[in-house]
């Protein structure tokens, strides 16, 4: 088997070299190494090609024919849709009931509310003050509680809050704690109440799970806060008149009188010749 093998292995050297001095003879290896050296050739850039006029492509001699379009004459008479985006925000028209507070009117709600904490909540009872918005009391109906109370006294789970008023009513509303905001039950206590864009309400937290609320109006209510003129009394207008006619009625008179005393003396004179 040994014999064998290394008969092979010198029968392939020997073919090998045969091959080498073939290649040397016809010069490949030359040829190899130059075409290797040689540059790369650059390739041109491929130019645009030019726009082409339709009217010089076409062979015939008769003018072309316009097409009619019957949408374009109905362009402006029609109402055009517009394309609704995602997640873009839609107007909303504003009932008659719901109001819009001043800048001036909120701000005063927000003073008064901030006196009333100060002065009549106990300060072991965490509270805090919170304007109204329209989102808040006519539509949408979600309130947010500002995060650092949340995380001071409320639960971080959703539990049911017991909201009273001051004259003692009860509302259970629905606590949210992972996005911190009143839910169900909050838009009833806000209708019963009429509260409205510009209030603020005081939030006083008697117990674990309940907030007593104090309401202060932003916008008075048929005319509240106001001066009202006083009335004229019945019967007033009607006297000036009636002094005015007598008035009247006395120049007539004495007009009267005047233009009657020389026709008098007239006709005395007359009666004596």
């Amino acid at each position: 088997m040994a014999n064998a093998s290394n008969s092979y292995e010198e029968a392939r050297k020997q073919r090998l070299e045969e091959n080498k001095k073939r290649f040397q003879d016809l010069g490949v290896a030359k040829i190899a190494k130059c075409l290797a050296k040689a540059p790369k050739p650059k390739q041109p850039k491929p130019k645009a090609a030019a726009p082409v006029d339709p009217d010089s492509v076409r062979r015939s001699s008769r003018p072309r024919s316009t097409a009619t379009s019957y949408a374009e004459e109905f362009v402006s008479e029609r109402a055009v849709p517009k394309k609704r985006k995602s997640g873009a925000l839609t107007t909303r028209v504003r009932k008659p009931h719901e109001k819009v507070a001043t800048e001036a009117e909120r701000a005063n709600a927000i003073k008064r509310a901030e006196d009333f904490r100060a002065h009549h909540v106990p300060s072991g009872h965490p509270s805090y003050v919170k304007s109204m918005l329209q989102s808040h009391v006519y539509h949408g109906f979600w309130l947010n509680v500002p995060t650092d109370f949340c995380k001071k006294n409320l639960p971080e789970d959703k539990v049911t809050i017991v909201l009273e008023d001051e004259e003692g009513s009860e509302y259970k509303a629905i606590y949210i704690g992972e996005k911190a905001g009143l839910s169900g039950g909050w838009k009833t206590f806000a209708k019963d109440h009429k509260l409205d864009d510009g209030d603020a309400l005081v939030f006083e937290l008697i117990e674990p799970t309940r907030l007593k609320v104090h309401v202060f109006k932003g916008i008075n209510d048929d005319g509240e806060g106001k001066v009202k003129k006083p009335k004229k009394a019945k019967g007033s207008k009607s006297t000036k008149k009636v002094k005015k006619s007598d008035a009247e009625e006395d120049m007539v008179e004495e007009v009267a009188e005047q233009i009657a005393k020389p026709r008098e003396r007239q006709t005395r004179n007359s009666t004596k010749a």
